[in-house]
């Protein structure tokens, strides 16, 4: 059986080093690889980590009868990969489970074990991929309605917008703490464990490499966003916060953060988890990549 833990800070730099000999540039497109993921949301998810070789390999779910194992990520001979992880499925008695499958992984697995799995969209789970240029200039038409709404942010406000840093770090952590207390629905809303792994990216917000912001108005925090590098050409936004009543802020926090990014060719804004309202306003931001995603299980 392999040897999964829970990842801790000091599996950082193995993990993106392996991270890193990935050749599969559509991996690399998803956030699920990127080890500030993993790591603040650990606890929710379940998720521990472990080297084969050259990879990564992981498992998430709620307990260790619904685990799912997520694609081997790194170098190597990915079949013998898949294969260490079909037998960790086996002596733990269970049918394998693969989570969060690219199309192109999809294939792969199909390639090395056919006629093993069956395979489901999740659309749910599907994540939106955006052009940094697109989010940070918002030119023509497409984005027409978007530039009015941050114009009248900028005409209407007392702004200002600051990268975090060790000295606004606890303003950003209040916004994102005063907008989850405003939107629990109920015990299982999610939000508990959102604050929880809000709290694990400052607590190590630099041991993380993270990146981010905050929105003031009248000298007020009213607006956090931050996130981490995934690869030389995306970012991924883990986090995006508003306080409510101010209007055009989303829109002002995410072009001005872009704005920040124009090193990486994209943006990675995560899914949108079958919420209606997500779903839009993430839409109407025009992704380049709709980046599908799939459950595959032993039949």
């Amino acid at each position: 059986m392999l040897e999964f833990k829970e990842p801790t800070i000091e599996d950082r730099q193995w993990v993106n080093e392996l991270v890193e000999c990935e050749g599969r540039e559509k991996t690399l497109l998803s956030y699920d690889v990127a080890f500030g993921t993993n790591f603040v949301w650990r606890g929710m998810y379940n998720i521990k980590i472990c080297r084969y070789r050259d990879f990564v390999l992981k498992t998430f779910g709620k307990d260790e009868k619904t685990i799912r194992y997520a694609f081997p990520v790194g170098a190597g001979n990915i079949k013998e990969a898949l294969g260490a992880l079909m037998e960790d499925a086996r002596e733990r008695g269970l049918k394998p489970c693969f989570g969060g499958v690219t199309k192109e992984q999809m294939e792969m697995l199909e390639s090395c074990f056919p006629g093993v799995f069956s395979f489901r969209e999740d659309r749910d789970y599907f994540e939106y991929i955006y052009l940094t240029e697109d989010l940070a200039e918002l030119k023509g038409r497409k984005f027409h309605g978007k530039r009015n709404h941050i114009s009248k942010f900028k005409n209407q406000y007392d702004y200002t917008f600051e990268l975090i840093n060790n000295d606004n770090k606890k303003d950003a952590l209040l916004v994102a703490k005063l907008w989850c207390e405003q939107n629990v629905l109920g015990e299982d809303n999610g939000l508990t464990h959102e604050i929880c792994a809000i709290r694990e990216a400052f607590r190590y917000f630099d041991e993380l490499h993270f990146k981010g912001a905050i929105m003031k108005i009248d000298g007020k925090p009213v607006a956090m966003t931050a996130g981490e590098r995934v690869c030389n050409e995306v970012f991924v936004v883990h986090f995006e916060k508003a306080l409510p009543g101010y209007d055009g802020l989303y829109a002002a926090i995410n072009s001005f953060f872009a704005k920040e990014l124009t090193a990486y060719k994209y943006i990675n804004r995560e899914e949108d988890l079958g919420i209606e309202g997500l779903r839009r306003a993430k839409l109407s931001y025009r992704p380049s990549i709709l980046l599908e995603e799939f459950e595959g299980c032993a039949q």
